[in-house]
């Protein structure tokens, strides 16, 4: 008797353990293209954030959908099919990848434009913003 309430509890939790991993492995991916800005801000702006207390505006902004405002100052095709690009304010940066490109490169460099992206991070030793799964919209 034992043995058997023993063997059908085994078999329950392997069950949910099968099933809790078919459910996290199925799961559909963030479409970040699709989500609304969670916040919006210039490129300075976000810097001044970091630069006064770089752990607060990190929890802020980690893994949040973010536009920021600036110049487009490089742009090329990466190896991965995507758009690697720099923008620029003031001498601050930020940088990422494109996943959707709706314009031409040519007619986006040197341009005013608005980044919307996932915040992945910030470096403090280049002072540089880093974003993911980007797209573009000019002003």
């Amino acid at each position: 008797m034992k043995q058997r309430n023993l063997l059908i509890g085994m078999l329950v939790v392997l069950i949910v353990v099968i099933v809790g991993i078919l459910y996290v492995y199925n799961k559909p991916h963030r479409n970040v293209v699709g989500e609304a800005p969670t916040y919006s801000s210039s490129l300075d702006k976000m810097h001044n954030e970091f630069s006064a207390d770089e752990e607060k505006a990190s929890q802020k902004y980690f893994n949040k959908v973010v536009e920021l405002s600036g110049t487009l100052t490089d742009l090329n095709k990466g190896e991965n099919g995507g758009y690697n690009f720099v923008l620029e304010s003031d001498g601050r940066t930020a940088s990422g990848e494109i996943v959707e490109l709706e314009y031409k490169e040519s007619d986006l460099i040197g341009e005013k434009v608005k980044v919307k992206g996932l915040f992945i991070g910030y470096e403090n030793l280049l002072e540089e913003i880093q974003l993911s799964e980007c797209t573009i919209t000019k002003f």
